[in-house]
């Protein structure tokens, strides 16, 4: 089990002060603590729920529409390693036959990144 202190930020929209107990990437509880019972260090780290990116061309100097597989690959650890959890990579307006072919690769990278949900067609 892994523990996790610092101001987590709950579900009435605040922070505490707190622990997370997070077993297998699941969350299974939060422990309010007081403002003592932590270190400096954890006093400043401000616990959130993984953020969405919902429309994204890119990242990391990467186009979407024009990056290769494993140029995709590093545009979602580059997401992950800012706190993204989940993406959904948008295109460009192209041609039909220029869609289907990122549609392609974006599913191919998304059999193996559970990051990927899905893909927004401008």
């Amino acid at each position: 089990m892994k523990r996790v202190k610092g101001q987590i930020f709950n579900s009435d929209g605040k922070y505490i002060f707190g622990e997370l107990e997070i077993e297998k990437d699941k969350i299974i509880s939060v422990n309010e603590l007081d403002k003592e019972d932590l270190s400096d260090e954890e006093k400043s780290r401000k616990v959130i729920p993984g953020l969405i990116d919902i429309h994204m061309h890119g990242a990391a100097g990467k186009d979407i529409c024009r990056c290769s597989m494993d140029e995709l690959e590093t545009v979602v650890e580059y997401e992950k390693r800012h706190g993204i959890t989940s993406i959904c990579p948008a295109t460009m307006t192209l041609e039909e036959n220029d869609l289907l072919g990122i549609c392609k690769k974006v599913a191919e990278c998304a059999k193996r990144r559970a990051e990927i949900k899905g893909i927004y067609l401008e």
